[in-house]
């Protein structure tokens, strides 16, 4: 081995020029520590991966599970409610969120918007019920109970949009379509391309249809298989004699919605009133409307001229609630609109009165306020029946008077009424009618005039009465009626006759459950037709009301 020495190496020290490899030095071993460390933090935080509370159940497709969503009350009016699992039924406001699970219903004249997490729209007419049952990104399942929806489905929408009600289900093809349930039957208009229908037993599809816009289909699980999904053809005309069906048409045209089967319908906008259902204390309201220039256009049956698209008519109103039917039609294309227009003002009303004493009847009565009236005029018939004007004999009396007397009467039955006279329409409004008798020694009341009233009626009380009034026009007389002193609980019968003296079936009958007023339409130009107005008991006549007749003439 060689040594060296000199000046370079004058310290002594001995210079090894040997050196080790890395990987066998302590500094290798402390980077290699280093790396092993950090590979397992990473491999570690991969696997931790921590789900943030809104994931946890967040599950999508056919998986039950969906992402926590809401939906929103647009707009409502009436009494709507909300049933959730942890409260009783309570009402809604404007802007409440629906989660999924919970119910919402409507009371009678109420109507509600719901928007969907996918801005999908409900909308609920009244008396309807429903259940949020999933209202997810993949799925939306609404579980119709009763009443009657319609479903404007957001094409842009991923999600699989199905109504259900018990065995019957219905998956949207298209965008817009009508539910209506009804004794156990689901009623669907199709009114936007397609819905899928399905009738189910357990899991299993009893039948299956695809039914196509402009078709309503009947369904009813209880027939035989062949026979449950039934369907005819619609169009625009048919559906918009509703105000249901007009009100979604104004709600779709309010936000450029296509509006399918309706896009075909002859054109008509209603310019005035502003508002499709309000209440008035006036007389008359003015409707006016634009249509097709060539189009016939009619309101409650009457042709109204048609001025190069533009119509008007100062609509008299009746008593209460007032349903005016607007139509154009240009070829097979019809378009409906309707008005409800409900009167506050309070009714011309007469009501006679009277006695006897001697040979001589003593009539005194009272009225409301009666505007543009000639005079009034007391008919007298010794006749039965009805009485209309001209009578037998009448006293003809300033509006201001409140009784009469008929003095030098023979022994004998005496009818009177009472006759709100116009010059030249004759009688606008009478009253009841009475019945006194002269020649016994008693003080006699009046009684009612219905001495031909049927045995089978004559139980009913006589206590109350029913005032009729009316007018006609076009092809239709407008009934109106007020009861007084008792309610007519199980309804009444409007019935119809082409001979006076009107009694129970007449010719044709209508039964009413409620309301006080009744147009009844397609009457022959010509003809005179009789009305009365009856309380129904068991399907038999109780109290009538006085006859109004009409002579139609268009």
């Amino acid at each position: 081995m060689k040594t060296y020495s000199g000046t370079r190496y004058a310290s002594g020290k001995n210079f090894n020029y040997y050196k080790k490899p890395f990987y066998k030095t302590k500094g290798f071993y402390i980077l290699l520590l280093i790396i092993m460390l950090i590979a397992v933090f990473v491999i570690w935080s991969i696997k931790r991966t921590d789900k943030s509370p809104e994931d946890i159940n967040q599950k999508y497709s056919d998986e039950t599970n969906t992402p926590i969503l809401s939906a929103k009350v647009a707009t409502l009016s009436g009494k709507v409610e909300i049933l959730s699992a942890n409260s009783d039924w309570i009402e809604l406001a404007e802007n409440y969120q629906v989660k999924a699970g919970e119910s919402v219903r409507t009371d009678a004249g109420a109507k509600v918007i719901i928007e969907l997490p996918d801005q999908s729209l409900l909308r609920l007419n009244e008396n309807s019920e429903i259940e949020l049952t999933q209202i997810g990104l993949a799925d939306i399942i609404i579980n119709q109970k009763r009443g009657e929806v319609f479903h404007r489905v957001n094409d842009q929408s991923p999600a699989i949009y199905r109504v259900k009600n018990n065995n019957v289900e219905l998956t949207a093809l298209g965008t817009a379509f009508n539910v209506n349930i009804m004794s156990g039957l689901v009623y669907l208009t199709v009114t936007e391309n397609k819905v899928k229908a399905k009738v189910y037993q357990d899991e299993n599809i009893l039948n299956m249809r695809t039914i196509d816009e402009g078709t309503e289909a009947t369904i009813n699980p209880s027939l035989a298989v062949d026979k449950m999904i039934d369907s005819k053809s619609v169009n625009a005309g048919d559906l918009m004699g509703s105000a249901w069906y007009n009100w979604n048409l104004e709600q779709d045209t309010a936000k450029n919605f296509y509006l399918g089967l309706f896009a075909k319908a002859t054109k008509l906008v209603i310019t005035e009133p502003e508002k499709s259902e309000f209440s008035t204390d006036k007389e008359a309201v003015l409707i006016k409307g634009v249509t097709d220039p060539a189009a016939e256009i009619f309101i409650d049956g009457k042709e109204l001229d048609n001025n190069n698209g533009n119509f008007e008519l100062n609509y008299k109103l009746g008593a209460k609630v007032n349903e005016i039917t607007i139509t154009v039609k240009k070829d097979k294309n019809i378009n409906k609109k309707v008005l409800k227009i409900t009167s506050t003002k309070v009714p011309d009303e007469l009501k006679l009165d009277g006695s006897v004493k001697d040979n001589s009847i003593n009539l005194n009565w009272t009225t409301t306020e009666l505007k543009d009236i000639t005079s009034l005029k007391v008919l007298m018939n010794k006749k039965a029946g009805t009485i209309t004007y001209p009578a037998e004999q009448e006293h003809s009396l300033k509006t201001d008077t409140l009784k009469d007397l008929w003095s030098k009467l023979e022994d004998g039955q005496y009818s009177f009424r009472l006759c709100a006279y116009v010059e030249k329409e004759a009688c606008k409004l009478y009253s009841n009618q009475i019945t006194l008798t002269v020649g016994v020694k008693k003080e006699e009341t009046p009684t009612p005039v219905e001495t031909e009233k049927p045995p089978a009626d004559s139980s009913a009380s006589t206590q109350g009465y029913i005032l009729l009034s009316g007018a006609d026009e076009g092809n239709s007389a407008t009934l109106n009626w007020l009861i007084s002193d008792f309610t007519a609980t199980q309804g009444v019968f409007v019935i119809m006759s082409n001979n006076s003296n009107v009694l129970f079936p007449g010719k044709e009958k209508i039964a009413l459950a409620s309301g006080t007023s009744y147009t009844w339409g397609n009457l022959l130009s010509g003809q005179t037709y009789y009305f009365r107005v009856c309380e129904n008991l068991n399907n038999k006549c109780g109290r009538y009301s006085n006859e109004f007749s009409a002579t139609i003439s268009y």
